[in-house]
């Protein structure tokens, strides 16, 4: 581009393009910067950027059409449809979610579990529920993790005990076969001292 000439210069330039061309270049450097992939366009950080892009969009155009009240509409439903894009995010992985908010430049608004106080008796106690399933889902796998460690150390002392329980068998084992060959040495001698003995 920069080797064009200034005339195609001006003409190609995004100040003579359309509003609708505009608006489709800043989609695409949105999606270029947050995507996770150079094909990525459904995962959650590329369309809340693209959603931020329509919604910054929609809060200029609504500053000057105060009376425009289908562009507020849909500047409700862009918000409405982040939040459901970042609520998804934040319960798959907080991480993620705290580097695009933070990249972005959006605050920490979304509470996964929605205040006791407001919650219908049934979804309270669904709530309810699904917390202490996954304490109890915590709990299981630490228990889990603590027994294997434990079993670990069982196998590691009995096989500890096994092989000194072979050393000591091997060792008494060495010991009896010296005093037999001692016993044998030793008569095999008294012979052949008794042969000489006679022998003179």
């Amino acid at each position: 581009f920069s080797e064009l000439p200034e005339a195609l210069k001006r003409v190609l330039s995004l100040e003579n393009a359309s509003q609708r061309e505009k608006n489709q270049f800043e989609k695409r450097q949105a999606m270029k910067q947050y995507q996770l992939h150079p094909t990525d366009t459904g995962s959650p950080e590329a369309q809340i950027a693209m959603l931020t892009v329509r919604i910054n969009r929609g809060n200029d155009h609504v500053r000057t059409a105060r009376k425009d009240n289908s562009s507020k509409r849909a500047l409700m439903r862009f918000v409405e449809a982040r939040k459901r894009h970042l609520r998804y995010l934040k319960r798959e992985s907080e991480e993620r979610y705290f580097a695009l908010i933070e990249k972005i430049g959006l605050n920490d608004t979304i509470n996964l579990v929605p205040p006791r106080a407001f919650l219908p008796a049934e979804a309270q106690r669904a709530a309810l529920q699904k917390q202490l399933r996954k304490k109890q889902e915590r709990q299981r796998v630490a228990d889990e993790k603590a027994a294997t460690v434990a079993r670990g150390a069982q196998l590691r002392e009995r096989h500890r005990q096994r092989m000194e329980l072979q050393g000591a068998q091997d060792e008494a084992h060495e010991k009896s076969r010296q005093a037999a060959q001692e016993a044998v040495d030793s008569a095999a001698a008294e012979e052949s001292m008794e042969e000489a003995s006679k022998g003179k």
